[in-house]
């Protein structure tokens, strides 16, 4: 456990595979996933498969996505598909769906 300037408690531990050093919010996540034996994520592409060959970046804002096979790497480019990020971003509600406050009348 350390401590920050803002004086956050930073939790941290080591990859099982790797050694690379995690970082966690809480004390709770970082006993969970000690408790699991997770790894790190590029521990965890690689023992499940998921290979960096099989990537292209996002149409939108470049982030790197990576693919289990080719032929889902294959769907996604023909049809120009974005990250989760994205997607979520284009299917906010619009203003008018907005519902007003009971008490006050306010948005």
């Amino acid at each position: 456990m350390t401590t920050n300037q803002n004086e956050q408690e930073i939790w941290t531990r080591n990859c099982p595979k790797c050694g690379k050093k995690l970082f966690y919010a809480s004390k709770h996540g970082r006993n969970q996933s000690n408790s699991n034996i997770n790894c790190c994520k590029s521990c965890a592409m690689k023992s499940c498969g998921i290979s960096s060959e099989y990537k292209r970046k996002c149409s939108k804002c470049n982030k790197e996505l990576f693919y289990k096979t080719i032929k889902n790497l294959n769907r996604a480019t023909v049809k120009k598909s974005c990250c989760k990020n994205c997607r979520s971003i284009k299917y906010k509600y619009p203003k008018n769906l907005e519902r007003k406050c009971s008490f006050c009348g306010k948005k």
